[in-house]
């Protein structure tokens, strides 16, 4: 597809004549987002490990389903304590619930910056 809309003719590309602001324009148009794509992994692998966690020797598995609800909770806090087209940025070990975190940032529209804290120099 990219590459047919490389070689047509200026008529196929975006406002701009670039075939980027065609494709930028048709993801916008299709509403297709990382909210919509974590739903069908959800749906399609409920019962699946999304994440492993290793204490020691004790293994726990977060299974699609598991981690969809801790998003959907860390999501309801976010839409309650941040304003709209605020930005947040989070400093944590890498942990679970850095991933957490984020996956509810991304499935809920909201501009998020991690930084791990093992990277920060003290």
């Amino acid at each position: 597809m990219l590459r047919r809309i490389y070689e047509d003719q200026p008529s196929r590309s975006g406002p701009d004549g670039k075939w980027e602001s065609l494709i930028h324009e048709l993801i916008q148009k299709s509403n297709y987002n990382t909210r919509v794509l974590f739903n069908q992994r959800l749906r399609d692998y409920k019962n699946k490990t999304l994440f492993k966690t290793i204490q020691g020797k004790n293994v726990t598995e977060y299974s699609w389903e598991k981690s969809a609800g801790l998003i959907q909770k860390y999501r309801n806090a976010f839409y309650s304590l941040v304003k709209q087209d605020e930005k947040v940025a989070f400093l944590l070990e890498n942990c679970l619930d850095m991933a957490l975190l984020d996956l509810a940032c991304l499935t809920g529209g909201i501009v998020n910056v991690m930084i791990p804290g093992n990277s920060v120099v003290e």
